[in-house]
Formats: structure tokens, C-alpha cells, sequence
């Protein structure tokens, strides 16, 4: 099956795969939005991973801090996706 190997500084986030079949995405997002009522939490960037298998589950691939599947990134941070080939892949968690 195709899978994307993906890190962070160097270090394995996870091996994302979803079988022969389904959506497979990784991606960084940067936002900063200030809601007048709220105090400004400043700009923040994150990773996520998820997926939808054939049969409609939708999965994701948090941090370990992160059980939202987003990874918090700091400045500086380098973040590698490879596309591979693999027999197996890092299984995920199930997503609401």
C-alpha cells in the first residue's frame, strides 16, 4: 500500500497508511484569529494526519500531547513527508 512517512525535526511522527483504497492527507496549518471577546492566543501552526479507509472510517495520527491529531510546530521546526510503499502501516485512532 502507498503510505506517508512523516517527521518532525528528524524524529518519526508516524507511518500513515490506509489501504488500497481511501484519502490519505498531511498537512501543516497556520492561523491567527483574534475574536474580539476572547484574548489573543497568538498564532499558532500545527500538523495533522488523517485519513478515510474504503469503508468510511475516517482516522488520524496525533502526537502523543495532541489527542485533537494535531501536532503543535514551533518556528524552525522541518517537517518531511515521504510517500513509500509499505506491507504495514502505524494502525491510527479511530476519529469522531
Amino acid at each position: 500500500m502507498l503510505a506517508l512517512e512523516v517527521a518532525v525535526n528528524g524524529n518519526r511522527h508516524c507511518l500513515a497508511g490506509i489501504g488500497n483504497r481511501g484519502i490519505l492527507s498531511a498537512f501543516v496549518t497556520y492561523y491567527h484569529i483574534r475574536l474580539p471577546e476572547l484574548p489573543d492566543p497568538g498564532p499558532k501552526v500545527h500538523l495533522h494526519v488523517s485519513g478515510t479507509r474504503a469503508d468510511g472510517t475516517r482516522v488520524h495520527w496525533p502526537s502523543g500531547a495532541s489527542q485533537d491529531a494535531t501536532v503543535p510546530l514551533q518556528m524552525g521546526d522541518v517537517v518531511t513527508i515521504r510517500v513509500v510503499e509499505t506491507e504495514t502501516a502505524d494502525p491510527g485512532h479511530r476519529a469522531q
